[in-house]
């Protein structure tokens, strides 16, 4: 038990040492927190909303706008 502790230390140590580990935690980090956010800032994508159809950027709401039938391109 005591040598798995310091064989995962030593693994521990070495990929904080690495850039790439480093670059490659922070990329997964990032994808993570973006996976757990992004629902919570988009609308349906599959309702169709004739009223707001071909809208621009950060219209209404919607982050990328809509596209001919209203469906939200962020979602």
């Amino acid at each position: 038990m005591h040598n798995q502790k310091n064989a995962f230390i030593e693994f521990f140590y070495r990929f904080s040492r690495s850039f790439a580990g480093v670059f490659g935690f922070v990329i997964l980090a990032t994808l993570i927190v973006l996976s757990l956010i992004i629902p919570l800032t988009t609308k349906d994508p599959l309702i169709i909303d004739v009223e707001n159809r071909n809208e621009t950027f950060f219209t209404n709401g919607h982050i990328l706008g809509t596209d001919a039938l209203g469906r939200d391109l962020w979602g």
